[in-house]
């Protein structure tokens, strides 16, 4: 099986930089109150400690920590909120296929929390096996 990936990518006056979330989470169970075209999501809550953040560069890694308050804020939460989706996407014979979605995101990031709206994919493996992607541009 496939696993998941969490990064931050930047650039700074001298180069750009990937800095990989090195923290491990389980499978998650989530509510999910789907109606035709939108889906409503509870206990969707991604916690990733800010400091398991690697640059592969201590000046980097540093600089990070500090921009991210890492010594007050311990971590940055993701919550997936709702999604709008075209439904045939999601119907039998397209299982394993990913299919653009609009998603609804919460990102808490140094104890500020702002609500924003992401092109994303998402793709329905079993009735009960959901993945979702997605990067800000």
């Amino acid at each position: 099986r496939e696993t998941s990936k969490l990064y931050l990518k930047g650039s700074s006056n001298v180069n750009a930089f990937t800095c990989t979330c090195e923290d491990r989470f389980a499978t998650q169970t989530l509510d999910v109150e789907s109606s035709g075209r939108q889906a409503k999501f509870k206990n969707t809550r991604l916690r990733m400690t800010t400091r398991k953040f690697n640059c592969k560069n201590s000046k980097i890694d540093r600089d990070l920590h500090q921009a991210l308050k890492a010594n007050t804020y311990e971590h940055i939460v993701v919550e997936l909120l709702e999604t709008w989706y075209d439904p045939e996407h999601f119907k039998n014979g397209n299982a394993e296929k990913w299919a653009p979605v609009k998603a609804k995101v919460k990102l808490t990031i140094t104890n500020v929390s702002k609500e924003q709206t992401i092109q994303a994919v998402a793709r329905k493996r079993q009735i009960t096996d959901l993945n979702f992607g997605a990067k800000k541009p």
